[in-house]
């Protein structure tokens, strides 16, 4: 009817105010530059309307969870913080380097190693994080779309398709903290300073939510925690150079993908020329 017309118009139209209000005033965490801004706007000017409803218990409650994930990165840090530096306190690493194949095939297999335990791990995680809600709440409503969860939101995507995006994202989260827990065992003999250092990047940022700066609270955005809570995976976080804006999860993507590249590059390199006594 034509009344509905109307009413539906002004539904979406609030939402796109909204959306452009925060975006112009700026929020309590970012501020966001002119390109950002046009960035967001032409997201929001995306998403198809009208949207359709239905119910969706099962993929919905994903989301409220997601953030438990980050118990999976903090058992994998603890299951291969000893993976290098082993070697160094029971001095095996003088006979393993010695050997034919030490220096050029060990410290491959052993990443190889962790990367599989920690695969399996998050996996397991995961079924329970995502499994248990849709076993008991129903898998309907994988195709309706994310702005159920919040009417502005900004990404043109399902729920079924944004919950996936969050796992592939948590599980590159997962592998560059793996990175870094290698890298550093690679280097420190003591396995308690190892968990001390990945327990803080875990565990400091969930006390913190806001900086109060622009530059400082893209910096705590980039930690685990933050990252893998969806509130904020698919809130309109955005980093930008110049005209070049890239939204939160494809910069998460890029960095613990990068983290976990260097951290096994280099801890390989580094367990290979340690010099053993």
């Amino acid at each position: 009817s034509a009344a509905s017309d109307v009413y539906k118009r002004q539904l979406y139209g609030q939402a796109r105010q909204k959306v452009a209000s925060e975006l112009a005033a700026g929020n309590d965490v970012f501020v966001y530059t002119e390109a950002e801004q046009a960035f967001w706007k032409e997201k929001a000017s995306n998403v198809q309307t009208p949207v359709e409803y239905g119910y969706a218990g099962g993929w919905l409650d994903f989301f409220d969870m997601s953030a438990f994930l980050i118990f999976a990165l903090i058992v994998c840090a603890i299951a291969c913080a000893g993976v290098f530096n082993t070697e160094y306190r029971e001095r095996t690493d003088a006979v393993l380097l010695s050997t034919k194949l030490g220096k050029s095939k060990l410290g491959s297999a052993k990443v190889i190693a962790s990367v599989i335990v920690a695969s399996v791990v998050y996996l397991v995680m995961l079924v329970v994080l995502l499994g248990v809600p849709l076993v008991f709440f129903g898998t309907e409503g994988a195709s309706l779309p994310l702005q159920l969860r919040e009417l502005s939101n900004t990404y043109n995507l399902s729920l079924g398709a944004a919950v996936m995006l969050i796992c592939v994202v948590g599980y590159l989260v997962m592998l560059g903290l793996l990175g870094i827990t290698l890298l550093l065992s690679s280097k420190m003999r003591s396995s308690m300073g190892i968990l001390a250092i990945i327990a803080a990047i875990v565990i400091v940022p969930m006390m913190m939510s806001n900086l109060h700066n622009n530059i400082a609270n893209h910096i705590l955005f980039l930690f685990p925690y933050l990252a893998l809570d969806a509130n904020n995976f698919f809130d309109m976080v955005s980093y930008s150079i110049g005209p070049l804006v890239a939204e939160y999860p494809v910069v998460l993507a890029i960095f613990y993908a990068a983290l976990f590249v260097v951290g096994t590059v280099l801890s390989r390199r580094w367990f290979s020329k340690h010099q053993v006594a």
